[in-house]
């Protein structure tokens, strides 16, 4: 892990997936806004078949936060979903 880039929330954590680690990272996927308006069909998809009706937590991955020397913890809103649907999360 010498030369370690961190990149966004969702991009780092993907590369932290394949190093043997001391904690869990839980199962998640990440998508682009361009995805978002061009594949939603696909999301929603990816997201029942991936979480099976589990409750759900939709969170911020962005470039301007959590860089190797800045944090910006708490800045973005974080969205629990106990019980979703296509509408539910589209709300959000």
């Amino acid at each position: 892990m010498d030369n370690f880039q961190f990149n966004s929330k969702a991009e780092t954590l993907n590369k932290l997936r394949k190093y043997k680690l001391d904690f869990k990272i839980p199962k998640f996927f990440f998508f682009t806004v361009n995805d978002w308006n061009n594949s939603q069909e696909e999301i929603f998809i990816r997201i029942f078949n991936l979480f099976k009706k589990k409750r759900i937590i939709i969170r911020s991955s962005s470039l301007e936060e959590d860089k190797e020397d800045y944090s910006a913890a708490g800045k973005y809103q974080s969205i629990v979903i106990k019980s979703y649907s296509r509408e539910n999360i589209k709300k959000k």
